[in-house]
C-alpha cells in the first residue's frame, strides 16, 4: 500500500504516542499517519513489520506508552521518535495481567 507521503501507519486516538503500521517500513521510510490526524513528518529508524508500532514522540524510561487512548504499558528504555515500539523496549501492561 503505497501512499503519496511514504510508507502508512495508523493513530488510534490523539492521546497515543505510537502508531501501527499497515505495511511493512523500512529504515529511512518517511511514515504517513493516517487515522487521527497527525501532521508532524517522522522518519522510521528500524525495520518496523506490519502490525507493529513505531514511536509517534520522544518517550522516555518509565513513561507511558498510549495506543487506542489508553496505556498499553511502559517504556523499558527511552525510545526516541521513529522506533519500532514492541517487547525489547516495552514492558506490557497486557502481559502482566496474564501472570
Amino acid at each position: 500500500m503505497e501512499h503519496g507521503k511514504g510508507k502508512a501507519a495508523i493513530r488510534l486516538a490523539r492521546q497515543d504516542n505510537v502508531a501501527t503500521a499497515i505495511e511493512d517500513i523500512s529504515p529511512g521510510d518517511e511514515i504517513h499517519i493516517v487515522g487521527v490526524e497527525f501532521k508532524d513528518g517522522i522518519f522510521a529508524k528500524d525495520p518496523i513489520f506490519f502490525g507493529h508500532k513505531v514511536a509517534l514522540e520522544e518517550i522516555r524510561c518509565g513513561e507511558v506508552v498510549r495506543k487506542y487512548g489508553e496505556s498499553i504499558g511502559i517504556a523499558t528504555d527511552d525510545i526516541h521518535r521513529g522506533e519500532h515500539v514492541h517487547t525489547h523496549n516495552l514492558s506490557s501492561a497486557r502481559a502482566k495481567s496474564r501472570i
